[in-house]
C-alpha cells in the first residue's frame, strides 16, 4: 500500500494548474473470473463493483496520461457438486470467492475529436489484496454455511495489464463525462497450493465525470 502512495503522489506532483489537468471521480461494474493453471477447475465469472479517483494530464490535443486511485472488487464462483456412496450426484453449492484490492491504474493513450472524443488506452495496474473470503452456502443435511477469510494465505500484491476504449465529452468547458469499457488480465499469479495457481481477468464498464483544473481545455 505504501508503495501505490508513493507512487500516485509522484504522478499527480505535476503542476496542478493550467488547463491540461482534469480530476474527478469514475465507478461502475466489473465482470471477473480467473484462469487455473492447472486446468481442473472451471471458474464462472461474478459480477463485482469498481470505483475511485480519476486524473488526467493532456500532453497535447492527441496523447494523454492518466492515473486513477480505485477501489476495486474481484472475484469468481465454483460449482462443488455432492454425490452419494454410488456416486450418483445428490446436491450442488456454488461457492463464491471474492477479493478486494486497492489499485492505481496507470495509463497511456491516444484521443480522436475535441468536444466529443474516442480515446484508446494502455496501462499497467499495481494492486494490493486488502480481503479476500470464500462463501460456501449450507447444504440442508450435510453442512453449514461457511465463511473462510483467505487473505491471508494468498499473495498480496497483483500486477494487471489493461487495455480501454471509450468516449468522453465536455460540458461547458470544464466537466468532462466519459464511459469507457476495459479488458483487465494478470500479469502475476497467487498461489492457491503446490502447483496450483491462479490469474485474475475480467472486463470493467466504467462511468465517470472529470473537472478541468485552471480553464478551457
Amino acid at each position: 500500500m505504501k508503495h501505490i502512495l508513493i507512487l500516485l503522489t509522484f504522478i499527480c506532483s505535476l503542476p496542478v494548474f493550467g488547463q491540461h489537468h482534469f480530476i474527478g471521480f469514475r465507478g461502475g461494474v466489473s465482470l471477473t473470473n480467473v484462469h487455473f493453471s492447472n486446468n481442473l477447475i472451471e471458474g464462472d465469472f461474478q459480477r463485482r463493483f469498481h470505483g475511485g479517483i480519476s486524473y488526467e494530464y493532456r500532453i497535447n490535443k492527441k496523447f494523454h496520461l492518466m492515473c486513477d486511485l480505485m477501489y476495486d472488487q474481484k472475484g469468481y464462483s465454483t460449482e462443488f457438486r455432492y454425490t452419494d456412496v454410488n456416486g450418483n450426484p445428490t446436491d450442488s453449492v456454488t461457492a463464491r470467492h471474492n477479493f478486494e484490492y486497492i489499485s492505481l491504474p496507470i495509463k497511456t493513450g491516444y484521443r480522436i475529436g475535441n468536444q466529443l472524443s474516442g480515446f484508446l488506452n494502455l496501462g499497467a495496474v499495481p494492486a494490493v489484496l486488502t480481503n479476500s473470503t470464500v462463501l460456501v452456502p449450507a447444504v440442508p443435511g450435510i453442512s453449514e454455511e461457511e465463511r473462510i477469510n483467505a487473505t491471508e494465505d494468498l499473495r498480496r500484491f497483483d500486477l494487471v495489464g489493461l487495455v480501454e476504449i471509450g468516449g468522453d465529452y465536455t460540458l461547458h468547458d470544464r466537466f468532462v463525462i466519459f464511459a469507457s469499457g476495459t479488458y483487465t488480465h494478470s500479469l502475476i499469479s497467487y498461489v492457491l497450493g503446490p502447483g496450483f495457481e491462479a490469474r485474475h481477468y475480467g472486463v470493467m464498464l466504467s462511468l465517470g465525470v472529470r473537472y478541468a483544473l485552471g480553464g478551457k481545455k
